[in-house]
């Protein structure tokens, strides 16, 4: 296994570094604490509200360069793949390359602490934006997962895009992101992740000699609550432009975090064992014919809750949707397959050992779940040492989930 080493960096700034011996692809990645669903802040006793999509939004523009240039072309010429994402809880800015990273190296950490919203280019970008919205709109796929979670976590700033709304988009100012900015993007609050064949001291000397020349921001900043609602809506049927009718079975868990960094991978093992299409209770299912080509389910956790989408086309949504809650309300350790779960874990524990041969993949699921405070090697180790017990240990959560549904009707 590779470890995870983390370095203090004289600015304070963390920095997770990967040696990864004979490699030739090196990644670089950076991350804030600070995602779509952040939108309450404290910083110094000081509540910060910012409109929803602030963060998507400065993921956007951070790209701008105080000199004007546009750091993803910039990247290119140093030969390096760039990329940015948002998620509800955390912003990452990373690159790839087969050269030399310490060119990309410094302007990653030049665009990520120097920001620019200046008027005109904040106007431009709304427009921008806009179109990824719309895009995403025009897509039922995600229209129906936002009705999901809306449905789980009503109103909460969890359920809303991370991009926003275009009346949220239109509503940002220069103003709006440099408090956001400020406030969130802190050395404290940032993390720093490097793998590939490099000699530490030397790439260490290289970034604190790149970040003594940046002016810093130094605060620790206090995410108030994104999920303050305390149950679920009523279950609903609605019309879509799906190609048949599909059921959403929707679970809602209070009491699992991803304070236990493997509880997603307990509850996945619970649904192995009831949902994958060897187990005895799918086949009973696909024997009375309640489902068309399958049942899909996921399962995602966050600092505050967590939630299972149990999703299947299906003419006999109402005669499904009873038998699958009614497994679900009644679980027992009965209703776990040892062998499949066995064979789950089996796959989990291959896929993270193969994923060490991919530096983008290992290196940016290193810095994703440390900037959710979940410790890389403790999480690896405890994949490794799954059982089926520790499964077992979250029967009674999703017994006890507030549970709703949603019915998708082919629109007529």
């Amino acid at each position: 296994m590779n470890e995870v080493k983390k370095i203090k960096l004289d600015c304070g700034l963390d920095l997770l570094f990967i040696k990864k011996p004979g490699f030739i692809k090196s990644y670089c990645g950076i991350g804030c604490k600070y995602g779509g669903a952040n939108i309450e802040n404290i910083v110094n006793d000081k509540l910060i509200k910012s409109p929803h999509g602030i963060a998507h939004f400065i993921e956007h523009k951070l790209f701008l360069m105080p000199d004007g240039s546009d750091a993803f072309l910039t990247f290119n010429k140093y030969n390096s793949n760039s990329n940015a994402y948002t998620a509800s809880d955390k912003t990452i800015y990373y690159f790839v390359n087969n050269d030399s990273i310490y060119p990309s190296l410094k302007l990653l950490l030049e665009m990520y602490f120097t920001p620019v919203f200046t008027f005109d280019s904040v106007e431009k970008e709304k427009g921008i934006i806009n179109s990824e919205i719309n895009m995403y709109l025009d897509n039922v796929g995600y229209r129906i997962t936002q009705k999901c979670l809306n449905m789980l976590y009503p109103e909460d700033d969890y359920s809303y895009p991370i991009a926003g709304f275009e009346s949220d988009v239109n509503s940002i100012t220069s103003e709006d992101l440099y408090n956001a900015y400020n406030a969130n993007y802190t050395v404290e609050n940032s993390i720093l992740c490097i793998a590939g064949d490099y000699e530490e001291l030397e790439l260490v000397s290289f970034i604190n000699n790149v970040l003594n020349n940046l002016k810093l921001n130094h605060n620790k900043v206090i995410h108030n609550k994104t999920i303050k609602s305390i149950d679920v809506l009523q279950p609903q049927t609605i019309e879509e432009d799906v190609m048949q009718d599909e059921l959403n079975i929707l679970l809602r868990i209070d009491d699992i975090t991803n304070s236990d960094s493997i509880s997603c991978e307990k509850i996945l093992g619970v649904l192995e064992s009831i949902l994958s299409v060897s187990s005895s209770f799918y086949i009973e299912l696909e024997d009375k014919h309640l489902f068309e080509n399958g049942i899909d389910y996921q399962v995602t956790t966050y600092k505050e809750s967590s939630y299972v989408m149990i999703t299947a086309p299906t003419k006999k949504a109402n005669k499904l949707k009873d038998e699958i809650i009614n497994k679900l309300k009644n679980l027992s350790n009965d209703d776990i397959d040892d062998e499949l779960v066995d064979l789950y874990f089996r796959h989990l524990k291959s896929k993270s050992i193969l994923s060490l041969d991919s530096v983008e993949s290992m290196a940016d699921n290193v810095l994703s779940i440390t900037l959710e405070d979940i410790d890389y090697n403790k999480g690896i180790e405890s994949i490794l040492n799954l059982s089926v017990d520790g499964v077992k240990e979250v029967i009674n959560s999703i017994r006890n989930a507030k549970i709703t549904y949603l019915i998708v009707k082919k629109r007529k």
